[in-house]
């Protein structure tokens, strides 16, 4: 059992081992100088939380969320796009509001899908967030 424990320990720090070095090599290939960054990706339906109807044209909509977007943060890529699903064997469509944000302040984005909720009447906002690296690249 004791040497069993020891070869875990190992594997689990060669794999970090490898990991790091990894991660130094494709720095060391970088030719852009990215850095690692936290984008927040939201996903807000335009449907009505209650009636399931879109109630606001997707242009009223975008300045809705731009102007709530604006309130908190700095700003956003926002763009359009169609989703679905299905339930209880129907198939549902919504038009959809994607918002991106590159490491705004987690208290921003939780505010801006608090008053998304609420003035765009929605049930839940669909939240990803990953580690991504970029740079502003200008030659």
């Amino acid at each position: 059992m004791r040497n069993k424990r020891w070869i875990l320990l190992y594997a689990a720090a060669l794999l970090v081992a490898v990991g790091f070095a990894v991660m130094s090599v494709d720095r060391d290939n970088d030719i852009f100088d990215t850095e690692k960054h936290t984008k927040y990706t939201l996903y807000v339906g335009l449907n009505d939380g209650n009636s399931g109807v879109q109630t606001h044209s997707t242009e009223e909509a975008k300045r809705i969320m731009m102007d709530i977007i604006g309130k908190h943060t700095g700003g956003a890529i926002i763009y359009e796009a169609d989703g679905f699903w299905r339930e209880d064997g129907k198939n549902f469509t919504e038009h959809t509001l994607v918002c991106v944000f590159v490491d705004p302040e987690q208290e921003a984005v939780k505010n801006i899908m608090n008053d998304a909720i609420k003035a765009l009447k929605q049930r839940s906002i669909l939240l990803e967030v990953e580690e991504v690296r970029n740079v502003f690249y200008s030659n």
